[in-house]
C-alpha cells in the first residue's frame, strides 16, 4: 500500500500538469472565487485519473481516510472531486460509522458542489445501513449549519 501523502502528491502532480490556467480562472470565478482549480472539465479529470491509476494504482492503493483528509484540506477543489469519487467506489465496503465522516465532509470546505455529491454518498450509506436513518436525519434537521440541514 502507497502512503497517502505520496500519493495524493502524485495524484495533484498529475492533475496540475494536465490542467488549462484559462479554464482554472473560469472555474474559479464561476465559484466565486472561493476555491483554486487545477483547470479540467469532469471527462478531462476523469481520463487523467484514469491514466494514473494504471501507473500508479487505483483507490485501493491507499488508506482512504488519510486520502480523503489530505484532499479536503487542499485548496484545490479537484482534490475534494477526487476525494469523494474515491469514496464512491467505496461505499459499498464502508462500515456504519463512516457516516461521521461523511457527515464531517459536509462542513468542509462547503459549496453546494460538493454537498449535493456527498449527500448522495449519504444516502447510499443509510441505505445500506437502515439503523443509522432513525437517528442522524432528525439530528440534521436542527443542526445551525446551513448545509447539513
Amino acid at each position: 500500500m502507497m502512503e497517502a501523502r505520496i500519493y495524493f502528491n502524485k495524484v495533484k502532480q498529475a492533475l496540475m500538469q494536465a490542467g488549462s490556467k484559462e479554464l482554472a480562472q473560469q472555474q474559479k470565478a464561476y465559484m466565486r472565487g472561493q476555491f483554486e482549480y487545477c483547470g479540467l472539465k469532469t471527462p478531462d479529470r476523469k481520463y487523467v485519473l484514469a491514466s494514473f491509476y494504471a501507473t500508479h494504482g487505483d483507490y485501493t492503493t491507499v488508506n482512504l481516510d488519510e486520502f480523503v483528509d489530505l484532499c479536503f484540506n487542499d485548496p484545490y477543489r479537484d482534490l475534494q472531486y477526487v476525494a469523494l469519487e474515491f469514496i464512491g467506489k467505496s461505499i459499498k465496503k464502508l462500515p456504519a460509522d463512516y457516516i461521521y465522516v461523511l457527515e464531517s465532509l459536509i462542513s468542509r470546505r462547503s459549496w453546494w458542489d460538493t454537498v449535493d455529491a456527498l449527500f448522495s454518498l449519504i444516502g447510499k450509506h443509510l441505505k445500506r445501513y437502515p439503523a443509522l436513518q432513525k437517528e442522524l436525519p432528525d439530528k440534521w434537521i436542527r443542526d445551525e449549519n446551513f448545509w447539513v440541514n
